[in-house]
């Protein structure tokens, strides 16, 4: 029970933030990086608190390799942000984001099969097409 209740606060939180994010974008279109910003900073101080006990507890990432990933997944996100400013709806904006780029993959993906045959015509044949993430 318990992780079903994780779960669904955790996707409940995602969906509030990119409403609100879109939103606010909407309304205050040069927002949307200082919003990045505030919820990295707002998340590593909550990590160097909580998970770090400020400083005390030795990582098990070396540092300079969690900058690295942290840099990479920070800029992603600033560009993913600039999606937002081309008025493109956030559901269809997550769904190409989440979608792989190679062709044989993809035709195993459902949302990216389903949005592809929308938007191009394409046809995929359903013994090759299931769920993202099964195997």
């Amino acid at each position: 029970m318990h992780i079903i209740v994780a779960v669904v606060f955790t996707w409940l939180g995602c969906l509030v933030n990119g409403v609100f994010l879109e939103t606010l974008i909407k309304h205050v279109p040069s927002c949307g990086h200082v919003i990045t910003f505030a919820q990295f900073l707002l998340i590593s101080i909550e990590g160097f608190i909580f998970t770090a006990k400020f400083g005390t507890v030795k990582p098990k990432v070396p540092l300079r390799e969690y900058g690295i990933l942290v840099a990479m997944f920070f800029v992603v996100s600033v560009i993913n942000n600039y999606a937002l400013y081309f008025n493109i709806r956030m559901p269809l904006h997550l769904i190409f984001r989440s979608n792989t780029v190679e062709r044989e993959e993809s035709e195993r993906n459902v949302t990216f099969a389903l949005a592809s045959a929308l938007l191009t015509s394409s046809r995929f044949s359903a013994s090759r097409t299931h769920f993202a993430g099964s195997t």
